[in-house]
Parts: structure tokens; C-alpha cells; sequence
């Protein structure tokens, strides 16, 4: 598993520039009012609010250090040092990639750089930021949206459910092995090789073939049985396809947009010069609204991004029937 994080993990990084951390804290606090009386002890505690969310990471500006596979930065110092520092003398809100959380809208609270006598090479930087974005949308989509790989085995687990599998197996085209055994294997598979991805696509790519049949046969027939098995399996088949982006290494050519006035995802899409379907499958809980929100934090691909390349490169999600 400490393969899968070394290869999932995305980059640090602010304001396009990116760093190595030695250590990443995220600290949320919420804001207490205690509501106390003469000669009474204790208080009516009430919460009034979360507090925005401070960001600080412990950055190690030294030369030769080599990136991994999500990460991409040049020599680490002195220039790119220098141009950090720049990026936290600005004052304005800017966008920090948490390696866990994403990409988050935040503004720089502090900088400390420290050139030691017994380290030439490079200087210790510690940095802080608030968060600063236009709702808690962000904050909310970064809580609810759990690492591909645990989505997929929760969901996975979820269609083992006794009282669903009955309904499951009547629109399941292959019983010759569970879903939920299946992504064990995928699971495996990851934990064993550190390029799982480009070497074990097809993997996926049958566990998906499996999941669109099914998703198929549950919207056109009208069984309420299969009612409870449809949030699982688009759930599997969202986190499948994450999981395949992660792999190939897709999040690098993907941007992030705050929505500045309620508009539908056809208008989104013709403002970022993208397609509707791009849109729907970088965020995927837009598919069901009928008005994208002002303030919403919108994925996609840049402009100099070809997604039919990107698709060729991540494998297409082509149908491949196997033994998953």
C-alpha cells in the first residue's frame, strides 16, 4: 500500500509552484461561545462557525532532491527557492495542491526560510496559509471525496451487502467471481506493483465492462430490487475511473475553475473551451443538478490538453470482457 500512496499522492504545490515537504499539517478549528452565569459553574457552549482552515508544510529547499512520480519541480535551489518566496510576498488568494485534499483556495499567512552554517546546499522553509475561498464548497467537496482506491473498496463492499446481492445478481453478466473479490485483486495488485496502472489496465478496464452492463440494465429496467444496487456500482465506477487518471498521471494536465455566477455545465463547458462529457467525468457530482452553483470548484483539462489524447493514454475505458 506504501507503493499505491508514493504513486497516488498529488504534488505540493502554490501558485504553480511546486515543492518537496518533509511533513503536511491541516488544522480545523471551530469557533466556541461559552455562555456562562454568576455562581453557576460550567457554560452553555455553543458553536458558532468552523473557522477557515490553516494549511502549514515543512519544505526542504535543497538541491538534489529527486521528484517521484506525481511530482515535477526543477532545481530546487536557489532559483526556484527564490521564486516560492515570491509566491508568498504576494498578498492575493492563490490556489495550494494538497497532496491529500486537492487543490484548495487559499491565502499565504507566513513564510520562514532558514540558512543553516552546517547546510549549504539549501534552506529549510516552513510555510502557513488560511483558507480564503467564496463558500465552503471546496472544504466540503475535499471531506466528502475519500482517496480513489478506499471509494472503490467501500462501494465494492457496499454491493457484498447480503440484502443487496440477490437484486445484483440479476443484472450481473459474469458470476464467476464477486465485485467486491474482484477489486480485492485490483486492490492487490496495487499494493504488489508501483506502475499498477499501466500494467494491469485491462483489469479495470473488465471490472468496468461489468459495472456499465449493470448500470445499463438497472436504468432500463423498472425493478425497485435494483434501486439499492445503482449508487454503489456509479460510485465503483467513479472511483475505478479516478483510479485510472491517478495511474496514468492525468491530474497534471487538470486545472481548477471557481464558477462565478450560477451557469448550466453546457455554458461551463463552452466557457473552458472543454466538452459537456470532460466536465461530467472530472466532476462527477455536477451530473445531477440542473444549475451549477456561483462559487462551485470546477476540474478541467487545460486548454492545450487534447481529451482525446488523454483518453488514448489513460486506456479509453474501452470494454474488455474477462475473468472479472
Amino acid at each position: 500500500m506504501a507503493e499505491f500512496f508514493r504513486v497516488a499522492l498529488l504534488e505540493a504545490k502554490f501558485r504553480d509552484v511546486s515543492f518537496p515537504v518533509t511533513d503536511f499539517r491541516i488544522q480545523i478549528s471551530h469557533d466556541i461561545a461559552q455562555h456562562k452565569r454568576p455562581d453557576q459553574d460550567g457554560a452553555r457552549v455553543e458553536s458558532t462557525g468552523r473557522n477557515p482552515m490553516t494549511f502549514s508544510a515543512s519544505i526542504p529547499f535543497y538541491r538534489g532532491i529527486a521528484t517521484n512520480v506525481t511530482e515535477n519541480w526543477p532545481e530546487l535551489y536557489p532559483a526556484h527557492h527564490r521564486a516560492f518566496l515570491s509566491s508568498m510576498a504576494d498578498r492575493t488568494a492563490g490556489v495550494l495542491s494538497c497532496p491529500s485534499f486537492g487543490d484548495i483556495i487559499v491565502k499565504p499567512v507566513s513564510c520562514t526560510s532558514n540558512l543553516r552554517a552546517d547546510a549549504r546546499s539549501g534552506e529549510d522553509v516552513s510555510a502557513e496559509w488560511i483558507e480564503a475561498p467564496q463558500d465552503d464548497i471546496a472544504a466540503r467537496a475535499a471531506f466528502a471525496m475519500p482517496s480513489p482506491l478506499n471509494a472503490a473498496l467501500e462501494a465494492a463492499s457496499t454491493l457484498n451487502d447480503p440484502a443487496i446481492t440477490p437484486a445484483l445478481k440479476k443484472v450481473d453478466p459474469d458470476d464467476r467471481i464477486s465485485i467486491f473479490e474482484a477489486m480485492t485483486k485490483i486492490a492487490a495488485v496495487m499494493d504488489q506493483s508501483r506502475l499498477f496502472i499501466q500494467q494491469n489496465v485491462a483489469m479495470i478496464d473488465r471490472l468496468t465492462y461489468r459495472l456499465n452492463v449493470i448500470h445499463e440494465s438497472t436504468s432500463s429496467l423498472m425493478d425497485p430490487q435494483l434501486w439499492t444496487v445503482k449508487e454503489p456500482v456509479n460510485r465503483l465506477r467513479d472511483a475505478l475511473y479516478r483510479l485510472k487518471l491517478l495511474g496514468a498521471g492525468v491530474t497534471k494536465d487538470v486545472s481548477i475553475y471557481i464558477v462565478p455566477a450560477q451557469t448550466t455545465v453546457a455554458n461551463l463547458a463552452s466557457d473552458l473551451k472543454t466538452e459537456v462529457r470532460w466536465l461530467l467525468e472530472l466532476n462527477p457530482r455536477i451530473t445531477s443538478v440542473f444549475f451549477v452553483e456561483k462559487g462551485t470548484f470546477i476540474r478541467y483539462y487545460k486548454r492545450d490538453v487534447n481529451p482525446v489524447a488523454v483518453a488514448i493514454n489513460t486506456g479509453g475505458m474501452s470494454p474488455i470482457v474477462g475473468d472479472l
